[in-house]
């Protein structure tokens, strides 16, 4: 795993709740321009998103004013400098502004010498407040532990309003360059490991099955896709010169063509199915639609996570990932049988 340490950047979403606000997707998309469509948002929901994003706001502010004074610490680290950006109304509503920040952070000890920047995104998703943080490496999360944990886990320094608390998903994204360098064999080992880890008991891989949201991010053998998967797969080791876009554009298509039951009940269309699973592959640019991610922002969103309550949390689960990564590039090749099986091919 080192040895993939401080070159796989990752991002993640650290995500906030209070028990009493639950404002959904269908709230947050309603604005004053479309106010006389008929949707089903009640007005405590929109109080809601204006409070949180009032929140926001203060959140921001209170991490500016600590950061610039030089009031956030760790072991042999620093908060040097917090820029924050003018604001930016969200993409579907104009109830709030996400907000964005950099952080520039200094290590030092008596051998090395780091300054390094790091951009968080504030914004709101479903019933939450969600970070989006710029993708970095496992060495970064653990150099700046005591920082981060400061900024987003130690109730002493945030949120202000102490009763927003550590809840939702905690989704974990591989930058899909410096994870798989287009190297369709190492995707397809990556992807054939996790779905074996996470039906197995192999406790090195338990932060992979700890969280029960099934609902929103279920494993393939939850719903009955594990065989197409394993179809898919079989198919794509006799296509020499495939590529990573081609197998996620066939796995969103004829893999995700099932979802949790809680998920298909409330009215989520087909085309959107891909997305709620445990490994989402929608920003990988496959020509299937008109929204393409940009190129250095393709990903592979790994959402069966739940809110990490710390960063030693992440780190854990982090761990994890990386050691896959890590023998999906060990020169071995993985593949399924027929009944899901992990099998080695020559």
């Amino acid at each position: 795993m080192c040895n993939l340490c401080n070159t796989v950047k990752v991002g993640t979403e650290f995500t906030f709740r209070r028990d009493e606000f639950v404002f959904g997707l269908e709230a947050l998309a309603w604005n004053k321009q479309k106010s006389g469509k008929k949707v089903n948002v009640k007005p405590t929901e929109i109080e809601q998103i204006e409070s949180a994003g009032a929140e926001i706001i203060n959140w921001v502010n209170y991490i500016a004013e600590m950061g610039n004074a030089g009031k956030i610490r760790g072991k042999n680290t620093l908060l040097e400098h917090v820029a924050v950006g003018p604001g930016r109304k969200h993409h579907k509503s104009d109830r709030y502004e996400a907000k964005e920040v950099m952080l520039t952070l200094i290590y030092k000890d008596k051998k090395q010498f780091f300054k390094q920047t790091w951009t968080i995104n504030f914004d709101l998703d479903p019933n939450c407040i969600e970070l989006q943080t710029q993708p970095v490496t496992f060495e970064f999360y653990d150099r700046y532990r005591d920082i981060i944990n400061a900024l987003f886990f130690r109730r002493e320094s945030c949120p202000p309003d102490p009763r927003w608390q550590v809840g939702g998903g905690g989704h974990i994204s591989l930058d899909l360059e410096t994870a798989f360098h287009h190297n369709l064999r190492w995707f397809m080992n990556f992807l054939v490991l996790y779905a074996d880890a996470v039906r197995g008991d192999d406790c090195r891989y338990e932060a992979l099955r700890s969280s029960e949201d099934v609902g929103n991010a279920p494993f393939l053998h939850e719903i009955g896709e594990l065989a197409a998967f394993s179809r898919v797969i079989n198919t794509f080791e006799k296509m020499p010169g495939a590529t990573i876009e081609e197998l996620a554009h066939v796995i969103n298509t004829d893999v995700y063509t099932m979802v949790d039951e809680h998920i298909d009940g409330s009215g989520v269309r087909r085309e959107d199915y891909p997305h709620y699973q445990a490994v989402n592959l929608e920003h990988i640019n496959t020509g299937a639609s008109d929204h393409r991610t940009p190129v250095n922002e393709q990903r592979v969103e790994m959402r069966r996570f739940d809110a990490q309550r710390n960063v030693d949390e992440l780190l854990g689960e982090l761990r994890c990932l990386y050691e896959l990564l890590e023998e999906s590039r060990s020169g071995n090749n993985y593949s399924m049988d027929d009944d899901g099986a992990l099998i080695q091919i020559p």
